[in-house]
């Protein structure tokens, strides 16, 4: 496939922040940007039989409802087409949200924006094919992302982690420091002794699929 045969290219993200910013930094006549939960089948209906192709990447593993948002991207493709899907197969958050202390249970409680549960291998395989795909191929391996030290790790977690917009300011502090000391605690990571650098496996997945 050629760049000459993408006829229409749309952008989604259920975030209209992020929607507009991606406006902004890539907007152009060759792309469309879009607001649409994936999640719901009355907004996906509107794209029905639409795309030939759909690309995911990283984003698939904050999805709450993971058959109903496969089911959407079914209806949208066209008979034939195919997505690609690439996320992490356990998201680190879910596992340290479930070690932390009775303190933060109550501002857990309240994030619903990212899916708890954790799938293995063999049940994403599941869903996809119950949503209807045939698997062209799977791959998960454990890969590692090196850290310069625990300060930018924990500014990597700090940017993705719904937490500090639900915490009053005052206990962000307080949140970072228990947030590196369970990680210390659990051996989530690796810790260089001589250059202090930090080492963080994770499991990411790709799916290819086709709707036939």
């Amino acid at each position: 496939m050629t760049k000459h045969s993408w006829q229409e290219k749309v952008g989604v993200d259920k975030s209209v922040e992020m929607v507009e910013f991606a406006k902004r930094t890539y907007g152009c006549s060759k792309i469309n940007f879009k607001v649409l939960d994936i999640e719901n089948t009355h907004d996906c209906s509107f794209y029905s039989y639409r795309f030939n192709k759909i690309f995911s990447f990283f984003c698939f593993h904050w999805v709450h409802n993971k058959v109903d948002s496969l089911l959407n991207m079914h209806l949208m493709l066209k008979s034939g087409g195919e997505i690609l899907v690439n996320f992490i197969l356990i998201n680190p958050l879910v596992e340290l949200y479930k070690c932390m202390d009775t303190e933060w249970h109550k501002y857990i409680e309240d994030i619903k924006q990212i899916s708890q549960n954790t799938y293995s291998r063999d049940e994403m395989r599941d869903i996809f094919t119950k949503a209807g795909f045939r698997i062209i191929n799977l791959e998960s391996s454990v890969k590692k992302y090196t850290f310069p030290d625990f300060s930018s790790l924990l500014s990597a977690i700090k940017a993705v982690d719904v937490m500090y917009s639900i915490l009053p300011q005052h206990l962000h502090d307080r949140y970072s420091k228990h947030v590196k000391d369970k990680i210390c605690e659990k051996q989530m990571v690796q810790i260089c002794p001589i250059t202090g650098k930090i080492i963080k496996a994770y499991l990411p997945i790709t799916v290819h699929a086709v709707k036939d």
